[in-house]
């Protein structure tokens, strides 16, 4: 992960393109959580757009899947192993 400017750049090891970007301004590894399967061509990363919006995006396409706005600042983030649940906590529960 490389992040400059408010932008988050992934970048594979061994490899030399980018694998995705997307916007955010935070860093906590508790709010970004990624996941990459080569045999199912997966690339997803979840991320804080805000304090209270959570976005979901396609890094081989560059699409955002959703946008989940909560009543709530969310202080944790991650996804499963296959990339089909979402796990999320915000500061108020």
């Amino acid at each position: 992960m490389i992040f400059n400017a408010g932008e988050l750049t992934l970048v594979e090891f061994g490899k030399n393109e980018v694998m995705g970007t997307c916007r955010t301004e935070f860093l906590n590894p508790h709010l970004i959580s990624a996941r990459i399967r080569r045999e199912e061509n997966l690339r997803i990363i979840v991320f804080l757009f805000d304090i209270k919006t959570i976005r979901i995006q396609d890094l081989t396409s560059g699409v955002n899947l959703a946008t989940i706005e909560h009543d709530w600042p969310i202080d944790y983030l991650d996804l499963n192993l296959n990339g089909t649940k979402l796990l999320f906590r915000d500061k108020h529960q």
